[in-house]
């Protein structure tokens, strides 16, 4: 069973203390298991018994209630209690080739929050007195937490040369070679550069040398980093690759941008609950994020699920359904094109129209179970 003390005394120790003078007899005849009734006629019977049946549980490393990866980094600033170790008799800390031991979780938590850069192996033990069991897992924290004017300052340099009309590598290059001077802060420039550099990649413009694929690659890089930052360009380039790669299977922060934020919630309530019927929520029109730029693909989606407000001429669905099968389309935006699509043309009864293109949505990952749903209803 999972523990979190540190010095206890246990089943076990008691056990022993009272079976002391047993130590030093003869080897017995029967091979007692210290954790339960069962008795063998060897030690090495009882050490596989033990072994098998009464396994030494992995000490564990919890951030913010979450499991931690072996590898992660710390970005941002955080309190003692948000970390939390399970299952550990002891710490072992090595810093810049120093090693340091611990006894105490509170200690270990302060002495790691209180750093703002580093590279830290931390070994987490776990050992049994009664049989002499131990086992471990280790964790590589990367501690880069900057500092908030360097934050303040890049986000400026970002919008100044990124979040513009006309995007290029060049531009992107120019804002990296700037933030050069704010070391604390690369984690976060280099996320930065990356979300530019794959809007590029999708869009296949501004100089770019990189394939339409590798958009996929450079969006994960940027939000597995920019995710662990509070701020209001960190969350509109976070939502705005959710939005790219369809994850709309959890709440996240809002990006403070109206259009956005919306399409976001209609997309997210059909993969929350695909016996819901369609809700519209209310938008307004507009072409691109004020906080950060976006592909032109994402640009025409955010303009069709627009249509979703008011009354509209049904020959623009058919134009947005001609557009579906486009070669440049990512196959997360076909599926929200083909679900925008959809909720179109069951919005004007148009249901032949509607059920094929919910019957070429029913096998998508995150839309097909509402596909499904309304291929049902028809």
């Amino acid at each position: 069973m999972p523990t979190v003390g540190w010095i206890r005394e246990t089943d076990e120790d008691r056990y022993w203390e009272a079976r002391a003078a047993d130590l030093n007899s003869a080897t017995p005849a029967r091979f007692e298991c210290p954790f339960c009734s069962d008795v063998f006629k060897s030690e090495l019977d009882r050490a596989t018994h033990i072994s098998s049946a009464h396994p030494i549980e992995r000490p564990v490393l919890f951030l913010n209630g979450q499991n931690a990866p072996s590898k992660f980094s710390l970005r941002t600033v955080l309190t003692p209690s948000q970390i939390s170790i399970a299952n550990c008799t002891g710490i072992s800390v090595v810093k810049n080739g120093a090693e340091r031991r611990y006894q105490s979780q509170k200690r270990f938590a302060a002495d790691l929050l209180g750093e703002r850069r580093g590279l830290y192996q931390v070994t987490l033990e776990n050992s049994r007195i009664a049989d002499g069991a131990r086992t471990a897992a280790k964790y590589r924290v990367h501690v880069a937490i900057a500092n908030e004017t360097s934050l303040n300052t890049i986000d400026e340099e970002f919008l100044r040369y990124i979040a513009t009309d006309d995007l290029r590598t060049s531009g992107v290059r120019r804002f990296a070679d700037f933030c050069e001077v704010f070391p604390d802060a690369e984690d976060y420039y280099d996320a930065l550069a990356e979300y530019a550099f794959g809007v590029l990649a999708k869009d296949q413009t501004g100089g770019t040398t990189l394939t339409f694929k590798q958009f996929t690659d450079k969006f994960s890089y940027a939000l597995a980093v920019l995710s662990d930052y509070s701020r209001p360009v960190a969350q509109a380039i976070c939502a705005s690759v959710r939005f790219n790669l369809n994850d709309f299977a959890h709440l996240h922060p809002p990006s403070g941008v109206a259009l956005l934020d919306s399409a976001i919630d209609f997309f997210s309530g059909l993969c929350a609950n695909c016996q819901q019927r369609i809700h519209f929520a209310p938008s307004r029109a507009g072409k691109k994020l004020t906080l950060c730029p976006i592909d032109g693909v994402t640009e025409e989606i955010l303009e069709a699920f627009s249509l979703l407000r008011g009354k509209f001429d049904s020959s623009k669905v058919d134009g947005l359904a001609s557009k579906i099968d486009r070669g440049t389309l990512s196959e997360f935006d076909r599926a929200k094109l083909r679900a925008i699509v959809s909720a179109l043309y069951l919005r004007t009864k148009h249901k032949t129209l509607a059920k094929r293109n919910l019957r070429a949505l029913e096998h998508d990952q995150m839309l097909g179970a509402w596909a499904a749903t309304e291929l049902e209803s028809l």
